[in-house]
């Protein structure tokens, strides 16, 4: 058999199935030297095991930064003066953040996402003591236009950046933002807003924060590391969604008790699609605690009631297993 004979022997059995270009790629990975790929191996551990050192160094140095900017404030605040106030707040902000958007191309970019958090904790510490010191009555309003403004600069920010700590920050920043309008709208009123229609706001913001997840877990990044962290990202947006969603409708009461049920089977189930195993594990902690919470409610006065939490235990692993064997019959059609 020549070579060309050879080739397209391979190509056919290929095509057919009976073997893949992964297992044909794998004969000459085998090829390697062992010695130098375990070689190669170890030194990327030891660069990875420094790397998560270092980042932990950076974060409990912002930690250090910011307990230490709360003592000097706490012991200090008739001492240091208005200038002092402002320049160990609102200064150290400004500079950590200048620090970050200069770090933020060059490579560093652990240093620039541990900058950039800086700046967004003290940043409405330094606001706050400046609106103080000028007289200003500190409310609502002065939460609201924070918000705004905040919101604006760091979004802005990561519009250039494309830092993730700054996904998180705007969005908290949002947050904040939604919560206080919503503060305000009961203001203007004159009078409290209903219960049921401020836990629908949350769910509402529950939602959206499973659209800006999606969104966000949609930007296309070819690095590999990156991608892992874009994951994290999205997966903590999708987990803090589905908490403003589940608690909320596990206080309704009445029939929203048996509702909220299929509520945490339909974020249990956009888990596995998203692929979030953070919201897999939410789902699951508020279905048990539901399940206890509706038999405690309704069946707590009969002997059988911690029977029948076993018979709904046994049911939801034999709900888990026919789903199994169901998926991979799935596959075979």
């Amino acid at each position: 058999m020549d070579k060309e004979q050879l080739i397209s022997l391979i190509r056919q059995k290929v095509t057919d199935g009976v073997i893949s270009k992964n297992e044909i790629f794998s004969i000459f990975d085998d090829k390697k030297d062992p010695v130098g790929s375990l070689d190669i191996d170890k030194e990327k551990e030891q660069i990875g095991a420094g790397n998560k050192f270092v980042n932990a160094l950076y974060v409990i140095g912002v930690i250090i930064i910011i307990v230490g900017i709360l003592i000097l404030l706490f012991q200090n605040w008739r001492e240091i003066g208005f200038l002092g106030r402002v320049s160990s707040t609102l200064g150290i902000a400004t500079v950590a953040y200048i620090i970050a958007f200069a770090t933020v191309r060059t490579g560093e970019e652990k240093l620039s996402q541990v900058m950039f958090l800086l700046s967004a904790v003290v940043a409405p510490i330094g606001v706050y003591v400046l609106l103080s010191e000028a007289g200003y009555r500190i409310g609502l309003n002065t939460y609201m236009i924070s918000s705004v403004i905040l919101t604006l600069f760091y979004g802005l920010t990561q519009v250039y950046a494309k830092n993730r700590i700054l996904v998180l920050v705007t969005i908290f920043y949002g947050t904040s933002l939604y919560f206080s309008s919503i503060a305000k709208i009961t203001e203007l009123v004159g009078y409290s807003l209903p219960e049921n229609l401020l836990k629908n706001a949350v769910i509402i913001l529950g939602f959206a924060y499973y659209l800006i997840a999606y969104g966000y877990s949609k930007i296309t990044n070819n690095d590999t590391e990156n991608n892992k962290e874009k994951d994290v990202v999205s997966n903590f947006i999708y987990s803090i969604g589905s908490l403003f969603i589940l608690v909320p409708f596990m206080t309704f009461g009445g029939v929203w008790d048996f509702l909220a049920l299929i509520i945490i089977f339909a974020v249990a189930y956009l888990s596995f699609f998203v692929k979030s195993k953070f919201m897999f594990f939410i789902s699951a902690g508020f279905l048990v605690a539901q399940l206890v919470s509706l038999t405690w409610e309704y069946f707590r006065d009969y002997t059988s009631w911690p029977i029948m939490l076993i018979l709904i235990g046994a049911f939801t692993i034999g709900i888990a297993y026919v789903s199994i064997r169901l998926s991979k019959k799935i596959k075979k059609i």
